[in-house]
């Protein structure tokens, strides 16, 4: 009987040793500590969510602290496109704005408007500019600013003023015409009764650059302009003894 008693107590023994070797406790953690004793494991850990498991009448547990995580976003300010050419006519155009802050438009000429000055977030801005009536190019300045974030600078330049028909009257009365005026090619130049003296025939582009020159005695000159750029030039009408009797702008375009 004695026998039989010790045999079932080895044979108990080495069936619950055998099955408390299969419970390992495991954790991954970057920072804690671990408690055990016969029949629980305790695991702690920083930043680790709780979880845990019960197998063979064992318990591992593990504890974890739940760390806040603050994001800083940063500022972001830009514009669709920063610059645009306008002809002499009134017009307008529109950007769009992208941000995530609360941004101001500022526009530096009282011809160039907008259709809204400040704003939060995405948002689309028009510009609206006047004609333009003088002889000369004229630039406005939109600044985009906001708190944190590089200002940013939208530019139109507007066209001047081109009459289709230039005449001029001079102590001779000496009647210069340049048309058609602008020109996509051929670009006619004459004069009306004068006291047939040679004329020297000049191009220039908006440099100052001679692109063209011709010496005439009649009362026109046609000049090609086909293969210019866009854009303004001045046509220089002297006599052979280098005076200047007339200078006129005139228009390249498609």
């Amino acid at each position: 009987m004695k026998k039989l008693i010790i045999m079932f107590t080895g044979i108990f023994l080495i069936s619950h040793g055998a099955i408390s070797q299969q419970i390992k406790p495991s954790g991954v953690f970057s920072g804690g500590g671990l408690i055990s004793n016969a029949n629980t494991i305790l695991t702690y850990t920083i930043g680790e969510p709780v979880s845990g498991n019960i197998s063979n009448n064992s318990v591992i547990a593990s504890q974890g602290f739940q760390q806040k995580w603050t994001t800083e976003v940063a500022s972001v300010l830009t514009i669709s496109f920063n610059s645009y050419n306008a002809n002499n006519k009134a017009g307008n155009t529109s950007v769009n704005v992208s941000s995530n802050i609360a941004w101001t438009a500022t526009s530096d000429k009282p011809w160039l408007t907008l259709s809204n000055t400040s704003g939060t977030g995405n948002q689309a801005v028009t510009f609206n500019w006047t004609e333009n009536t003088t002889t000369n190019k004229r630039t406005g300045k939109v600044t985009f600013a906001g708190t944190g974030v590089t200002s940013q600078i939208f530019t139109i330049v507007q066209d001047s003023t081109v009459e289709t028909f230039i005449e001029n009257d001079f102590t001779d009365k000496l009647i210069v015409k340049a048309y058609p005026n602008p020109t996509k090619d051929i670009m006619n130049v004459s004069w009306g009764s004068d006291n047939g003296e040679t004329k020297i025939i000049e191009i220039f582009d908006s440099t100052g650059k001679l692109l063209s020159k011709i010496t005439t005695n009649n009362k026109n000159a046609l000049f090609d302009l086909s293969g210019f750029v866009n854009g303004y030039y001045l046509i220089k009408i002297s006599s052979l003894s280098g005076s200047t009797i007339s200078s006129i702008k005139i228009q390249k375009t498609n």
